[in-house]
């Protein structure tokens, strides 16, 4: 498969991640991300989310962000002061914020589809990708002064 014709199949863009995270970021947690001006690569420690849509159409979403931002999530999300948060309850709320937005993409979608269990990681690399898949949309949004990378790639 070539790219051309993985581009002729893209069914999902920026603008669609853009909102549908917009719209659970403020549902869920009650803070408006905005459209970065400047998405430069953040550096540091990262909380990567990824679910897998398989059926009509293959691909995964992925939200990624950093340590600091995944944290206030999960305070905000269960609660819970920062300071008194365990790895597991961030871990736990990304994913679920992860499939929040990849629920929400598989809904946009022709035909019957599936959505995995979020799996989330940490670690330092911002541009993660899944082995077989070719990023077809990209949104990076601020939130306070973090920002969120979120990815769909179709296989």
């Amino acid at each position: 498969m070539t790219s051309e014709s993985i581009t002729a199949e893209v069914v999902v863009t920026a603008s669609d991640l853009t909102e549908i995270t917009i719209d659970v970021w403020s549902s869920f947690l009650g803070e408006r991300p905005e459209p970065a001006v400047d998405a430069e690569p953040p550096s540091g420690a990262r909380v990567t989310g990824c679910v897998h849509i398989s059926g009509t159409w293959q691909g995964s979403v992925m939200l990624s962000g950093s340590q600091a931002l995944a944290a206030q999530a999960a305070a905000g999300m269960f609660g819970i002061a920062m300071e008194d948060l365990a790895d597991a309850e961030i871990s736990d709320a990304f994913g679920e914020l992860t499939n929040m937005v990849g629920g929400n993409v598989k809904g946009m979608l022709e035909g019957v589809n599936a959505l995995s269990i979020p799996v989330v990681t940490s670690g330092v690399d911002f541009s993660v990708r899944v082995p077989g898949e070719v990023v077809v949309a990209e949104a990076v949004l601020t939130i306070g002064s973090e920002q969120l990378k979120v990815t769909a790639l179709q296989r």
